[in-house]
């Protein structure tokens, strides 16, 4: 059988995007479902439904696009124990990762997510270059950095995030090479 690509985003409650590509990105099946601070009940289902949809099996996966935060705490921490457990069971899999803020906005624009008690999550990108790193902001501090920025498009926190991107989007990920000790990407501390 073929080998397949697969795309993991649990980072924010509404929707979480599970994919299966082909290694050409072209995909496969795709599923987005809801959660209401369950994810760790759905998961291991969703994902079972996504690979008997596409008609594979877990052994066929030979790498893992992963967004690995800021957002949810808990879905960030699932999305990450995903990947790494299939790194565990198949150390073949490569494993990629992206932040919330990059993908948001597919490398260009500003994007911002609420972070809660009047906190955004926030970063500006230019042709896949970072110009602002994620930073946690103040909501009082979210229009100076636009302004900032005002050259470039606003993926605002109410926009759902777009999982319908080329296969160049995936060239925006990286690779870690340092499975074993990756975390998911917080920029604040968990309550």
């Amino acid at each position: 059988m073929s080998k397949v690509y697969l795309f993991i985003d649990t980072s924010q409650s509404t929707p979480c995007c599970l994919k299966l590509l082909d290694e050409n990105f072209n995909q496969l099946a795709e599923h987005l479902f809801l959660t209401q601070n369950n994810l760790i009940d759905y998961i291991n289902p969703e994902l079972n439904n996504l690979f008997e949809k596409a008609n594979h099996t877990f052994e066929d996966v030979a790498r893992i696009y992963l967004n690995y935060g800021p957002g949810t705490f808990t879905g960030i921490r699932v999305g990450v124990s995903v990947a790494k457990t299939f790194k565990m069971v198949h150390p073949n899999i490569s494993i990629f990762v992206i932040n919330s803020l990059k993908l948001k906005c597919q490398g260009n624009g500003v994007a911002y997510i609420d972070a809660k008690s009047h906190k955004y999550f926030l970063a500006a990108y230019q042709n896949g270059q970072e110009l602002q790193a994620p930073v946690l902001i103040l909501d009082s501090e979210l229009n100076d950095y636009l302004k900032k920025y005002s050259n470039l498009l606003v993926y605002p926190d109410e926009q759902i995030f777009n999982y319908e991107f080329s296969k160049d989007i995936y060239n925006l990920f990286e690779e870690c090479l340092d499975v074993v000790n990756l975390e998911p990407f917080y920029l604040k501390a968990p309550i």
